[in-house]
């Protein structure tokens, strides 16, 4: 029995388009800018890194046994020793074209998580907005 490729309505499915997660790659170079712990500078390319608010360079911490260090330059040196002389996988997720809010992948985790995990940033949060939400600020009739 022979098949009538013409004579066959088969439904045509489209092909699944995968997108990648993290479609901008930066190669960062070994003289990258650190201005913070939570921002590096590529060129006129200011990269603010999600989900963290960094630690000041002039913040200084208390170690539990009451040493005190200085760990916003530490953490400076930290996220440096991170993403200098890297290839970051990085997607976009706010900001401006010359002050780019991203997030980057980075062995398994992204980099705010691994700024998180070592200390060298404390998590971003947002402002309590209730308040303003209660007096009905920002509201449009």
């Amino acid at each position: 029995m022979r098949v009538d490729r013409e004579a066959q309505e088969m439904e045509r499915l489209e092909a699944e388009v995968r997108t990648d997660p993290f479609p901008l790659v930066l190669d960062v170079p070994r003289g990258v800018r650190i201005p913070d712990s939570g921002t590096f500078v590529i060129g006129d390319v200011t990269y603010l890194v999600a989900g963290v608010t960094p630690r000041g360079l002039r913040d200084v911490c208390t170690e539990s046994d009451g040493r005190r260090i200085a760990c916003g330059a530490r953490a400076r040196v930290g996220l440096w020793n991170l993403v200098a002389e890297k290839r970051l996988a990085c997607r976009q997720v706010g900001g401006k074209e010359d002050a780019a809010l991203v997030e980057c992948s980075l062995g398994g985790e992204t980099l705010g998580e691994r700024l998180l995990r070592e200390g060298w940033a404390l998590p971003r949060t947002e402002p309590d907005l209730a308040p303003a939400k209660t007096a009905g600020l920002g509201e449009s009739d």
